[in-house]
């Protein structure tokens, strides 16, 4: 990764650090799930949300891969220990498994970040922050924003096009803002090279079901991202077209409006994405 000296040079006081924030944000929205103030889809998107941004630390906190198979993995068994073991489960589930559609999106969550840690532990922090970012951001608000207003479902999906809208647009900046800041891209390229990596991840988004999104996500994003980076400007526009292309006939194949729901019903029927 980056030559720059990691922020915290011991790595197990980093790895401590950064764990005993997890706990302090899980213990915080177990305290606010049991208030009984937000509905379940929040308080698992906010743990979500808050363990994104955490994770966004990592290439500046570690430069080898053993801190990060350590965290991910004692945090894939809190969580795995939570949604399997009744006991756990009565008492601390109510941020990560209080959900009704069967999902192991929080487990593939830290295994997606051990592998993209992997994969672009010798590359330019970018590589991962994007992916992360779109993984955070863009999958948070198209599952809020499809549970409270998808009309227009997937066939055979409980995920929806609004919530693939709302995945697009934060898609969109994950990647367009980054470029502008903190690449050599200039501003048409990254432009070109954000719509359509927004597109295809937006795609890999709407066709992965119980929580494979967690890993098709910041892996696709990755994968896309570093094949785009090299490609000139005509090259994008091509495949641009093409992904447009692709999406329309997505839309036109997999959508059906269910009229019979209300976008401002306090509790509508659980929309996934």
């Amino acid at each position: 990764m980056s030559t720059t000296p990691p922020l915290i040079q011991n790595p197990w006081i980093a790895c401590a650090a950064a764990f005993g924030a997890f706990l302090l944000l899980f213990a915080s929205l177990q305290a606010y799930a049991r208030s009984g103030r937000a509905p379940a889809e929040i308080t698992r998107k906010l743990l979500h949300t808050g363990s994104g941004a955490l994770t966004l630390t990592f290439p500046f906190l570690f430069r080898d891969l053993w801190p990060v198979l350590l965290l991910t993995g004692a945090s894939a068994a809190l969580l795995a220990a939570v949604k399997f073991l009744p006991s756990l489960r009565s008492r601390l589930g109510c941020v990560a498994n209080g959900v009704e559609r069967p999902t192991l999106g929080e487990l593939y969550f830290p295994m997606s970040v051990a592998l993209l840690f992997w994969l672009t532990q010798h590359d330019q922090p970018l590589l991962f922050v994007v992916p992360v970012l779109m993984l955070t951001l863009a999958d948070a608000a198209c599952a809020l924003v499809g549970r409270r207003y998808g009309l227009t479902r997937y066939i055979g999906s409980e995920k929806s096009l609004e919530g693939s809208v709302a995945f697009l647009v934060l898609a969109f900046f994950c990647v367009h803002v980054p470029l502008l800041l903190w690449s050599g891209v200039g501003g048409a390229q990254s432009l070109l090279i954000a719509i359509t990596l927004a597109l295809l991840v937006m795609l890999l988004e709407a066709g992965a079901g119980r929580g494979l999104d967690n890993l098709f996500v910041p892996i696709g994003s990755y994968v896309l991202l570093d094949v785009y980076l090299g490609l000139d400007r005509a090259a994008l526009v091509g495949r641009l077209l093409m992904t447009a292309a692709l999406v329309c006939a997505f839309v036109l194949s997999r959508t059906r409006t269910m009229w019979s729901a209300r976008p401002f019903d306090a509790h509508p029927e659980p929309v996934e994405g």
